[in-house]
């Protein structure tokens, strides 16, 4: 009976100190949707939380803020956090299991998690993973060549490369040298439907217009703006949406959207930002979501 009583404690025990630094916890954000969904706005703050007492330097309190985060909910953006204050207490190992964790769930940006990761090896003096993060910092948009060479958790890594500063330098002219998203279209389908984005302009094109049509709303809509390449990362800005809103009798009702006896044409201003990064691109490619267009960039024609 006592046995039965010991192992009922630890099992409780387990759940109420779970192993938050575990990966098989930490696919509780890729598993649980449900969860994630009830809990988005209370782990928001604790991130706020903790980042308030980080940046005070009350290293010991932002962590509490975290770990009772990670306790609710994993998601990438506590988990970067809480690496980022790990790193400051210099608990290194605890650090780079965090941010990988962090990389495990797809944190964004990524670019910002390898270079920590490239610090974290640095001080670590460990060369060749210190490299291998600090050139993938690089090709998925990390450009400033004046931090890398003044950073002191690099200190260690700089010492240790001949002609770092040549090194770096030219892998970012080669990043930078030939690459274009234009004549680019590809294609998300979340939940069903279809969703294509058209980067728009010559071959070479360092900038020019953005097209966004979302088959998987009904009705369709139909968005518009520009994009830039900077570095290896794109930014994006929509302005303008098209489309048709539903009025009157509600014919059928369905999961997604209910259908109307009558619709009509509505235009409105929008401002809707985001930055994408080549290696996104590359990875439509290997998802066969990507393709090639030629012509003119699409334009919104309303059906009758």
């Amino acid at each position: 009976m006592k046995l039965v009583l010991m192992i009922f404690l630890l099992v409780i025990q387990c759940k109420e100190n779970p192993n938050i630094l575990s990966e098989k916890y930490a696919e509780r954000y890729l598993n649980d949707d449900k969860t994630k969904k009830l809990t988005e706005n209370q782990v928001t703050q604790y991130i706020k939380n903790g980042d308030l007492l980080n940046k005070a330097k009350k290293y010991a309190e932002a962590i509490q803020e975290y770990e009772t985060g990670l306790k609710i909910f994993p998601t990438p953006e506590l988990y970067f956090s809480y690496g980022n204050t790990l790193s400051n207490l210099k608990k290194n190992h605890e650090a780079k299991q965090a941010f990988l964790l962090a990389l495990h769930l797809k944190y964004e940006p990524i670019e910002i998690l390898y270079y920590n990761l490239a610090c974290l090896a640095s001080l670590q003096e460990n060369k060749d993973e210190s490299l291998k993060y600090l050139l993938l910092a690089m090709e998925n948009g990390y450009f400033n060549l004046d931090h890398i060479q003044k950073d002191s958790d690099l200190v260690w890594l700089r010492s240790q490369v001949p002609n770092f500063t040549e090194l770096v330098q030219n892998k970012k002219s080669k990043l930078i040298k030939n690459y274009s998203p234009a004549g680019m279209v590809y294609e998300q389908a979340p939940g069903g439907g279809r969703i294509e984005y058209f980067f728009c302009g010559e071959a070479g094109s360092k900038e020019g217009l953005l097209v966004i049509i979302d088959n998987a709303s009904y009705p369709m809509k139909f968005s518009q703006g520009s994009w830039k390449l900077n570095g290896v990362r794109i930014s994006s800005e929509l302005t303008l949406e098209n489309g048709k809103t539903g009025y009157g009798k509600i014919i059928s009702e369905g999961p997604r959207h209910n259908e109307y006896e009558f619709y009509k044409d509505y235009t409105k201003d929008i401002n809707t930002k985001r930055e994408y990064s080549v290696k996104h691109f590359e990875m439509m490619k290997e998802l066969s979501w990507y393709k090639k267009f030629t012509g003119p960039c699409p334009e919104y024609n309303p059906s009758p």
